[in-house]
């Protein structure tokens, strides 16, 4: 992973250097999350936070890219084991932008990239209320990658409404099922979030 995010860095570095106009953006919202299973099972979706620091780039034609640094709670529920599932990843994702520009310096992007993810953490917590640590390497894998897409509402390029949906492109969890069948998942994610654009607020001041 810090293979793949350093070379993201010097792509950004370069984009951001040729850009028109860029801009720092702090994101606060709520996940949505589960898994993509081969085999489905009985499952709910999981509620977590997620915070976003971020950097939009953009170029004249409505293009520009937007790449940012997260750390948000997912995660899934087993409602047959009764078995929450909790983690907690830092991440980072890269994102190619097309804005819709719209009246009184308001605008609506769509943003389709890719994002990087490791859990940092994990736990189970079960019916009993009982939580225990989750050890990675065995029916979870921690590192997780996959492709995403991102829309937004920009007003006055201040504040921003936004949604993406994620999913992983790698499985991150194995295991076999009531039949004897192997059962792999990959992540599954949507979010809602509100940011604002530090980049304006530091330069009221």
């Amino acid at each position: 992973m810090k293979k793949a995010l350093f070379i993201i860095t010097l792509i950004c570095s370069a984009s951001f250097l040729k850009a028109q106009k860029t801009t720092v953006w702090a994101s606060g919202g709520v996940t949505l999350s589960s898994l993509y299973e081969t085999y489905n099972s009985n499952k709910s979706l999981r509620i977590g936070p997620e915070v976003v620091l971020s950097l939009r780039a953009n170029y004249p034609g409505n293009w520009g890219y937007e790449t940012g640094i997260y750390y948000a709670s997912k995660g899934t529920k087993f409602n047959t084991a009764g078995q929450s599932v909790h983690l907690d990843y830092a991440g980072a994702y890269f994102n190619v932008l097309y804005d819709f520009p719209l009246k009184s310096d308001d605008d609506f992007f769509v943003a389709p990239g890719i994002f990087l993810a490791d859990a940092v953490s994990g736990k189970i917590k079960y019916t009993d209320s009982v939580t225990s640590k989750l050890d990675f390497g065995g029916a979870w894998k921690s590192f997780d990658a996959g492709v995403n897409i991102r829309v937004g509402y920009v007003i006055n390029n201040t504040v921003t409404i936004g949604a993406h949906y994620d999913i992983g492109v790698f499985n991150i969890y194995n295991s076999t099922d009531f039949r004897g069948r192997n059962n792999k998942g990959r992540s599954s994610s949507a979010a809602v979030d509100f940011s604002v654009n530090l980049s304006k607020l530091i330069g009221k001041k």
